[in-house]
């Protein structure tokens, strides 16, 4: 009887394999080149000169990418592995030689399963709570760095996500319960100290000695579209030390007008009981709303807007949010910091036309205020073979805290004509690209030198 019970249990606890495994395939996925001539002139100085530049690259595909993954009943281990990356594993050659990229493989989930409602996770992760970030938006704002000339942005906007609150502790597990169509409930017990099996950690003395991390997070799964979840975190160890207390909570709803079009209003709040200084409390916020009508897209890369990919967004549509902070060591009379983004992006909406503008204040409340604002529009015009695309970029900063109009205020313009196909195989260009308008380039000393360059560029590719 005891041996059918140990071969029972056995059968249970051992899973399936299965999942599309990566493939070995050997194929070339790409071989281009292209070769282009600038000739231009610097406006300020008169300086005319021309430029060169090739390059041609070869990606031969090796392996594509996949999933591997195990399936159980009742009580029964979860590990599924995949890769991690749009590209296979690939060798690129070009002009400097060859090198090996593509994915990575990860394992995205180790879980002990305890029938259909609850597991035991035993991957790194952490205690945080770092629900505020911004509020889903169409586009950000990004400054434009004025030591250097033809505006040439930078990745720094005004907004910014508030901290991460309560203890982060790395290491350790999560148990989870998951009522399916209801609610899910995960509560993360890990230590601060990594444990090393060669000692190195005793002989040095352990800087978090048995100190540990908890989290307790729910959140709201029975209503599709909507977004509720809470969470609440705090640490102890075995030495009597006390730990901040974190909480936090997001929302969000996203209202389908027709099959296009949608609403999606958002909040966030991290909140944060401190222990040690005068502000005993200190939170951070964020809310907004969002007209959109498409999927999280990578914003437009021309001119003054990164195409970088961020959690919160960037969605096709127009928004406005406002980020909050406070803390009680703040005077009575202080006026609480209020950062706002009114932004959009047209995405698919208009066939041919890509757009976005931005407009960002730090601080509502501030005394002196500090405000940007960028539009940029390209437009592609059929004519035959060819195509004519115009574009044209416009970049404002404001800082009233400047000591002169010089440093207040920040100009930029850019724009360009593109001929795609004016012979087969070629792009002729034409570019124009402003210093500060209002001040020239602060580089070392501020100059007078606003007007910029200007060039034309012929380039041969396929």
């Amino acid at each position: 009887m005891k041996k059918a019970l140990v071969i029972l249990l056995a059968i249970t606890l051992v899973g399936v394999v299965f999942a599309e495994e990566p493939k070995p395939e050997l194929k070339v996925s790409e071989f281009k080149g292209d070769a282009s001539v600038l000739f231009g002139a610097d406006l300020d100085t008169g300086a005319v000169a021309f430029s060169n530049s090739t390059s041609a690259s070869l990606k031969l595909d090796l392996m594509g990418g996949g999933d591997k993954a195990t399936t159980g009943s009742a009580i029964w281990g979860e590990l599924k592995i995949k890769t991690d990356g749009d590209d296979p594993i690939q060798v690129t050659t070009d002009k400097n030689g060859s090198s090996l990229s593509g994915y990575k493989v990860k394992v995205d989930v180790a879980k002990l399963h305890f029938g259909d409602m609850a597991y035991l996770g035993i991957k790194e992760d952490g205690t945080k709570i770092d629900y505020v970030m911004l509020a889903d938006m169409a586009a950000p704002y990004f400054k434009v760095d004025n030591t250097k000339y033809y505006g040439q942005k930078t990745s720094t906007t005004l907004l910014s996500n508030y901290p991460e609150v309560g203890p982060n502790a790395p290491y350790g597990v999560v148990f989870g319960i998951a009522l399916p169509k209801l609610v899910t409930v995960d509560v993360d017990f890990r230590s601060f100290e990594k444990l090393t099996t060669d000692g190195s950690q005793v002989a040095a003395g352990y800087s978090k000695k048995n100190a540990f991390g908890v989290r307790a997070k729910a959140a709201l799964t029975a209503v599709d579209n909507l977004t509720l979840e809470g969470a609440v975190n705090t640490g102890f160890d075995g030495d009597g030390h006390k730990y901040d207390l974190g909480f936090g909570a997001k929302v969000g709803y996203k209202f389908a007008l027709n099959d296009k079009f949608y609403v999606k209003p958002n909040a966030a709040f991290n909140g944060e009981s401190r222990i040690s200084g005068d502000e005993k409390l200190g939170w951070g916020a964020h809310a907004g709303v969002l007209l959109g009508w498409g999927d999280k897209a990578t914003a437009i890369d021309t001119y003054f807007f990164d195409d970088s990919d961020q959690d919160w967004g960037y969605y096709p549509g127009v928004s406005v949010g406002v980020t909050m902070a406070g803390d009680t060591a703040a005077p009575s009379d202080a006026k609480m910091p209020i950062g706002l983004n009114v932004s959009t992006m047209t995405g698919s909406l208009i066939e041919n036309l890509t757009a976005a503008a931005a407009f960002e204040m730090k601080d509502l409340n501030a005394d002196k205020k500090e405000m940007g604002f960028a539009a940029v529009a390209k437009y592609a015009i059929k004519q035959d073979k060819m195509t004519l695309t115009p574009k044209v970029g416009f970049n404002y900063y404001s800082n009233e805290a400047g000591t002169n109009d010089k440093e207040k205020t920040d100009m930029y313009v850019k724009a360009g004509l593109d001929i795609g196909q004016i012979f087969p195989n070629t792009t002729l260009s034409f570019e124009y690209a402003s210093n500060d308008l209002n001040g020239g380039v602060d580089n070392g000393s501020t100059t007078d030198k606003t007007a910029g360059l200007f060039y034309t560029k012929l380039k041969i590719a396929f």
